[in-house]
């Protein structure tokens, strides 16, 4: 058994094995792509609703499109909610054991079922948004991995 001093003195040391050392290092690695996969996706996606400026399906449709709050008309293309709840589910996908996969499957699924539903975005901004978030992950993965050397996390059983 290994010990690691919290406070500094021997005498206040928690007892950590070696496994639980490793698991902590994967743990602060999945956390440091997560951070740079939300920093490449927030310049993305921010980057995208000013270049692109698509109009909201309120402003093409008008009457016929029903929109839960105030009308909004620019800025629909890639939808941000739809983008970090997929970072969110992404990052932690390797964490969880398979039965809950599902739920974050749910969860993504329904988030950006929820932007359609309030009439503020249309399929394709939520999928654009999906896949700004998958790509981030996969960008931040390789560079973290090639610039830091970061362990990878170990699947769980």
């Amino acid at each position: 058994t290994r010990y690691i001093s919290v406070t500094g003195v021997q005498t206040c040391a928690l007892p950590i094995s070696t496994p639980e050392v490793g698991r902590s290092a994967a743990l602060r690695a999945q956390l440091a792509r997560f951070v740079a996969a939300f920093g490449i996706a927030f310049a993305v996606v921010g980057f995208s609703k000013l270049v692109f400026d698509f109009p909201r399906p309120a402003a093409v449709f008008g009457y016929l499109w029903h929109s839960i709050g105030p009308i909004e008309v620019h800025y629909s293309l890639p939808s941000g909610h739809s983008t970090y709840a997929a970072l969110v589910a992404g990052a932690l996908w390797p964490m969880v054991r398979a039965r809950w996969r599902l739920a974050l499957v749910a969860y993504v699924a329904l988030v950006g079922w929820s932007r359609m539903a309030a009439g503020m975005h249309c399929p394709a901004d939520v999928l654009a948004g999906w896949l700004i978030a998958l790509g981030s992950l996969a960008v931040s993965r390789r560079l973290l991995q090639d610039l830091l050397k970061l362990p990878r996390l170990v699947e769980p059983d």
